[in-house]
């Protein structure tokens, strides 16, 4: 199936919803004919990949899409966020804006950019297929963006690649190996010890959960949740409803936003949470091997009571990363990371928007020149044809 043709596409999106300005709209027309010739031209770039403990390792959550990732990375790289700033403006969809400023009392741990010290770190046990379409397997990779065929999943993950590139973070995606003792989301908890071997910071994310301020470094967040050098992990609130507490009445903690900082006590941590439904050191572990919600329960029943006693853990606001736009509870907006449990089609709307949103700004600035030398970057020719010539291939799996 060929992809939309520029015009086609621009009417499904105004029909949509997406209406813009006139300004705005011819910026956003050429954006398009943009995406579309870069999709038409692009040869099919094989996909880096190794083997490790856990499962096939990915340095990119789905093959072939690296050019046009790389374009919208390029659109957002001028918009990044000075990591000392003393505050921004978060913009929800609809709204006049929800400006963040540092407390002046805030002693910033992370001033310089941490780069490849960070992971985005996607893991997933599902087939691949099912990960990235909707039924039938395309050799033309165009196909996946097709609106029968884009899944939330591949969207989500391909959010995650974008914020890594815009940033300067590494990425990996991991298709671990399916778990016979547990349910499948434990396999996030030794994913994330193995990589905190190799990275000072890995941040996991659930597919559904998505950068929603894709300027906003990590390094300005951490600084904002007052994550120190001495902090094991930070992990956003669930909503607080009697369903979300503990038995002792503590909202529990959401396992869709993770973020561990490397270190020995952090590995003993990981350890005992990836042991836990053996039973061994927490009798009344075992029942979350399998009951809702696995290792998340585990964590906020279990680990964050034996770990809680010398500040080695970090609560995030669940306004900051948990919930989204859509959720009732107004207080738990996702304005740094949605997470969309309640709307798992959203991932789609989001990925759309990653690219209007940018768009927007620059028209706004009067800026089109840098939408389109955002454009124009990716298109340059690799360093070495011949090397190339012999990947011209699809990734097996």
């Amino acid at each position: 199936m060929g992809l939309a043709s520029p015009a086609s596409m621009y009417h499904q999106m105004r029909v949509r919803g997406l209406q813009r300005p006139a300004t705005i709209s011819v910026v956003f027309g050429a954006v398009l004919a943009f995406v579309y010739v870069l999709l038409q031209s692009s040869a099919p770039w094989n996909l880096t990949s190794s083997h490790t403990r856990l499962g096939k390792e990915y340095k990119i959550p789905v093959r072939q899409i690296e050019g046009l990732a790389d374009a919208i990375a390029d659109m957002w790289r001028p918009l990044v966020l000075d990591i000392n700033a003393d505050n921004f403006t978060a913009w929800l969809w609809g709204d006049n804006g929800t400006p963040y400023v540092m407390p002046a009392k805030t002693k910033r741990h992370w001033t310089t950019p941490l780069g490849k010290d960070v992971l985005i770190l996607d893991v997933d046990t599902r087939p691949l297929e099912q990960m990235r379409s909707k039924g039938r397997v395309q050799s033309d990779y165009r196909a996946l963006f097709e609106d029968d065929q884009l899944t939330p999943r591949f969207a989500g993950m391909l959010n995650h690649y974008i914020y890594a590139q815009i940033h300067g973070y590494d990425y990996k995606f991991i298709h671990a190996s399916e778990l016979s003792d547990r349910h499948q989301t434990w396999v996030k908890v030794p994913a994330i010890k193995e990589a905190l071997l190799k990275y000072k910071f890995v941040v996991f994310a659930d597919a559904d959960a998505l950068f929603n301020q894709p300027d906003v470094p990590l390094e300005w967040m951490l600084n904002y949740w007052n994550v120190h050098p001495k902090t094991l992990v930070a992990m956003a609130e669930d909503p607080n409803s009697p369903t979300n507490q503990d038995p002792k009445g503590w909202v529990l903690w959401n396992t869709g936003f993770v973020v561990a900082q490397q270190g020995e006590r952090t590995q003993e941590l990981f350890r005992q949470w990836d042991d836990c439904p053996s039973g061994r050191q927490f009798p009344d572990c075992k029942r979350w091997a399998h009951d809702w919600a696995h290792e998340q329960a585990a964590f906020g029943h279990h680990l964050r009571y034996a770990w809680n006693k010398t500040d080695d853990l970090r609560a995030i606001p669940c306004m900051d990363a948990n919930g989204a736009h859509h959720c009732g509870d107004r207080k738990c907006l996702g304005i740094y990371v949605s997470h969309h449990w309640g709307k798992k089609e959203e991932p789609i709307q989001d990925l759309w928007r990653l690219v209007t949103r940018a768009v927007t700004r620059y028209a706004r600035q009067g800026r089109p020149d840098l939408i389109f030398k955002a454009f124009i970057n990716p298109i340059r020719p690799p360093p070495n044809w011949a090397f190339y010539d012999e990947m011209l291939r699809f990734d097996e799996a």
